[in-house]
């Protein structure tokens, strides 16, 4: 079943590389978008950031040690 955010998710604007935003569409908005974060923060009537991804990650966030 096809996520119902599929086509206004303001996450995709922030893709600038359509290969990228396609393995996203592919596995959450097109498979399994329950197991979306953005979908489920949503549902349940909680704040989404743009930046939040469909794992629960976000965007610009570096994790590791490193410059």
């Amino acid at each position: 079943m096809t996520c119902p955010h599929k086509d206004t998710c303001p996450l995709f604007p922030v893709f600038t590389n359509d290969k990228l935003l396609n393995v996203w569409k592919t596995f959450y908005c097109d498979a399994d978008h329950a197991t979306c974060e953005r979908f489920r923060r949503s549902s349940e009537g909680k704040e989404v950031a743009d930046s939040l991804l469909p794992n629960g990650t976000t965007l610009g966030r570096r994790t590791g040690s490193g410059p």
